[in-house]
């Protein structure tokens, strides 16, 4: 098995997320991103990064994970129907992380309903997740001599 680092993590999250069929547009780091979108697909993926931390055994990666999908007219008729997919969406793709990483997930996971106004007034759920990857699985080995990407 490769390195589990963050963007290692995180691309499998994306990847996973896109392949789900209510799922059209991906978000990174940004949720309010939406906010200037005025054309965007949904439903809607958004994945930002909490504080990440490490033991002696385990790295700890933090994420809040969104549903976002947008309300269909004044009475938020579907309100509560994207805050059930939203929930059945994000199960799915922390399942299929953790067994494609074959990784597990820190504590229970709790599902938090929104209605939020970005470019549409929205409504969805988030969760926040914590990867467990053991620490032997985390490290990028860069020697001295080798180029760090992003640095000089």
């Amino acid at each position: 098995m490769e390195n589990i680092t963050l963007s290692k993590i995180i691309d499998v999250i994306c990847a996973i997320a896109s392949g789900e069929r209510n799922i059209n547009t991906c978000v990174v780091n940004d949720v309010y991103e939406l906010d200037g979108i005025p054309d965007v697909k949904y439903s809607v993926f958004a994945i930002t990064q909490n504080i990440h931390s490490e033991d002696d055994q385990f790295m700890y990666y933090d994420f809040n994970l969104y549903y976002i999908n947008r309300v269909t007219n004044d009475e938020r008729s579907n309100e509560v129907l994207n805050e059930s997919i939203g929930i059945q969406v994000l199960r799915n793709i922390i399942r299929k992380t953790c067994e494609y990483l074959d990784i597990e997930v820190n504590t229970d996971i709790l599902y938090y309903p929104f209605i939020q106004k970005f470019a549409d007034v929205c409504s969805g759920v988030y969760a926040d997740v914590t990867f467990v990857v053991p620490i032997d699985l985390c490290l990028e080995d860069y020697g001295e001599d080798d180029d760090i990407p992003g640095t000089l």
